[in-house]
């Protein structure tokens, strides 16, 4: 698969933006969540799921896991114009809900 330098730029600063507001959150919830254990990872996958209506969808990584992700993680362009099947690069992050992806940058 080929990926542009401008794509890799754009998931390397999403991997900052996100590892720094991650470590933000970590420290102000630290003593009240301490068992919730937070990660990221930078993931690809397709959209297999869009609910334009809810404000969410769902990713399918290369291994078969399902990620859901919310319209205010989507970067690139606009949530009402993804479509099923759609390439996606992501930070995956954990939460107490399961994973997810926190910012989705769509591979052209």
């Amino acid at each position: 698969m080929k990926r542009s330098i401008h794509a890799n730029m754009h998931i390397r600063a999403a991997a900052a933006t996100v590892e720094h507001s991650t470590h933000k959150h970590r420290s102000d919830t630290s003593e009240r969540n301490s068992s919730v254990a937070k990660y990221i990872e930078i993931a690809h996958g397709r959209i297999c799921e869009i609910h334009p209506e809810k404000g969410l969808g769902r990713i399918e990584t290369q291994d078969g896991r399902v990620i859901i992700f919310y319209k205010d993680s989507v970067v690139d362009r606009p949530f009402e114009g993804l479509a099923t099947g759609t390439e996606v690069r992501f930070a995956e992050e954990s939460s107490e809900h399961g994973p997810r992806a926190s910012v989705v940058h769509i591979i052209d």
